[in-house]
């Protein structure tokens, strides 16, 4: 298979690997080598009325494992638009209108000295550079609620042999992306 470049430093891909996942969301599986390996979820979420789109969200996830471990990062994104306040003001050719897009990265750090495996929400960053720092995770949920029409957990839990990322399909549903801690199946050794 030919090497698909994700983003600027990445290691070249051997294989890519793209299935449906699901009614809603995408999954590709990169494998580097047979050691390192990444999930990457996407899902596009549209809301409008009347054939008028208001609000479009692009979701991606993306876990690194290395020996079939998840990493000790995880990377949830969001780039949303609203369509309608595009096309205001140009600059060389490119649309910088105001309040029109805006792209969103939260980064999950994996926690250590705890009894079930877990992921706790550590920075988010907000366009291109304005990182916020939870300075303390014990808070248990950010001080400040805002509102925000998309589900952000500030920690993500192993359920059923499982860690779950909501993203939401329409006014009224929600889905999980969902990935394992170890994707390494056990050998049975026989004595």
């Amino acid at each position: 298979m030919n090497n698909v470049p994700m983003e600027s430093n990445e290691l070249p891909t051997e294989y890519r690997v793209e299935i449906p996942y699901g009614e809603h969301a995408g999954l590709n599986l990169l494998m580097f080598s047979h050691q390192e390996h990444r999930w990457l979820f996407e899902y596009r979420y549209v809301a409008g009325e009347d054939h008028k789109v208001d609000i479009l969200n692009k979701y991606r996830l993306v876990i690194d494992y290395t020996d079939g471990i998840a990493s000790g990062e995880v990377v949830l994104s969001m780039e949303i638009v609203f369509p309608e306040r595009r096309g205001q003001e140009y600059f060389c050719g490119v649309d910088i209108s105001r309040n029109s897009k805006v792209f969103i990265q939260f980064r999950y750090r994996k926690e250590t000295g705890s009894d079930v495996p877990a992921y706790r929400l550590e920075e988010f960053e907000v366009g291109c550079g304005k990182v916020y720092k939870l300075e303390n995770p014990e808070a248990g949920a950010l001080i400040n609620p805002v509102e925000f029409p998309f589900e952000v957990r500030d920690r993500i839990t192993l359920e059923s042999g499982l860690f779950r990322v909501p993203f939401k399909v329409d006014e009224t549903r929600s889905d999980d992306f969902s990935f394992p801690n170890n994707i390494v199946k056990p050998l049975n050794r026989m004595c």
